[in-house]
Formats: structure tokens, C-alpha cells, sequence
């Protein structure tokens, strides 16, 4: 129980900072760099780049998940122009398809650290 308080605290302290951080990004952007970040936020997400986002904002927060799908786009349409190549949409389950059962036993390795034993499964 005192271990679940400490890492809960851990959290919060982490939150605040970065909700300073987001204040700081916030206080030094231009007024057109503002304008570009509310343009990009009323961007529908679709297809890979809303997994992406989900994904990056849960860990980062919305802004940093705003500006990583961002960059992400821009370097797809830059070679798809460079390359003169067709997209290829890699598909919204991409990345949890990609090494399952790696990811699997990087999470089983999670769970067990703090204690946490698998329930034995038959084969």
C-alpha cells in the first residue's frame, strides 16, 4: 500500500511538471505558431495517426501527441513528393501487430516487477 501511495505520488509530481512545461511552451510560442496548433487540433485524425496520437498522448500529453502526428505526416508527404511514390497505409493496428509476442513479454516483465504473478494458462 505504501508503495501504491509513493508511485501515485511519483504521478502527480510528474503531471504538475508537465503541465508546467505545457505553461512554458505556451508562454514562449508566437501568436502564428498558436494559430498553427489550434489549426492542427481541429484536424480530424483518421487511420493510423488517431492510434498514434492515443498512444503518444496518453504518455506525453495532447500538445506533444499534437506536434508528433504532426511531424509524422510531414515526413510522409515529404517523401511521398521526394520518391514520387503512392501512400501505402500501413493500418491502425500496425504497431500492436508489429512483434506481438515481444510486446507481450515486455508487459509480462512489467507486471511482474511490482509483484504482480501471470495465472498459468494451458497449452
Amino acid at each position: 500500500m505504501l508503495r501504491m501511495r509513493i508511485l501515485l505520488n511519483h504521478l502527480y509530481e510528474l503531471n504538475r511538471q508537465i503541465r508546467e512545461l505545457d505553461d512554458d511552451i505556451d508562454h514562449f510560442m508566437k501568436p502564428e505558431e498558436k494559430q498553427a496548433v489550434m489549426a492542427i487540433q481541429d484536424i480530424p485524425v483518421i487511420g493510423e495517426t488517431s492510434a498514434q496520437f492515443a498512444r503518444i498522448s496518453f504518455h506525453r500529453g495532447k500538445k506533444q501527441a499534437y506536434v508528433a502526428v504532426a511531424h509524422s505526416m510531414l515526413i510522409a508527404i515529404y517523401h511521398i513528393i521526394k520518391d514520387c511514390v503512392i501512400l501505402k497505409d500501413l493500418g491502425a493496428n500496425y504497431y500492436t501487430r508489429f512483434n506481438r509476442e515481444r510486446k507481450i513479454n515486455a508487459y509480462l516483465k512489467k507486471l511482474k516487477a511490482p509483484g504482480w504473478e501471470a495465472p498459468v494458462v494451458a497449452a
